[in-house]
């Protein structure tokens, strides 16, 4: 079986290499125009994508910050709960348990709902970002008149990478 699976890794292989001559050949006696856009270090780098997590954080911040106040008196009340059991009496104890346990259930589905929402909001900013890129990405091949432009390759010389090119065009697009 492992012989069976290192045979077929070979043909693999060979056939990637294949693929990948056969696409430099066209390339070379055709003349293709190829290039390459890395969108995780635009995601990183670019201003649209820094200002829309800046506005996450400023939209977020304050929700943030209550959750954060409810838990510090939960834990403080909670402490002081544990200091004061012994000296309570059964019904009190019970009682002070209960809301304890209550508050603690609706803290943790406050807590779910806020991550909840921060990643829709985050996958949603993403995805305009991305939408962004591809227009920008278009843009780029027709004022330059790329045949190809590949996204996340794994190397690119840097007369192929448009990364740069890509980001300069959002900036303009931003602007119209």
């Amino acid at each position: 079986m492992r012989f069976e699976m290192k045979k077929y890794a070979g043909v693999r292989t060979l056939m990637l290499g294949l693929v990948c001559a056969t696409i430099q050949q066209l390339a070379v006696a055709d003349g293709l125009k190829i290039g390459a856009v890395f969108p995780a270090v635009i995601f990183k780098e670019s201003k649209i994508a820094q200002q829309m997590t800046q506005k996450i954080h400023d939209d977020f911040a304050v929700r943030d910050g209550q959750l954060a106040t409810e838990v510090a008196d939960f834990k403080k009340k909670l402490a002081d709960f544990e200091r004061d059991a012994p000296t309570l009496s059964e019904e009190q104890r019970g009682r002070t348990q209960r809301e304890i346990a209550d508050t603690d259930r609706e803290l943790q589905k406050k807590q779910r709902d806020f991550q909840v929402d921060l990643e829709t909001r985050r996958r949603s900013d993403q995805q305009r970002v991305l939408e962004l890129i591809n227009k920008a990405v278009v843009q780029v091949a027709r004022d330059e008149h790329y045949d190809f432009i590949l996204q996340d390759v794994v190397f690119a010389a840097t007369k192929a990478n448009l990364t740069q090119k890509v980001m300069d065009e959002m900036i303009k697009e931003s602007g119209k």
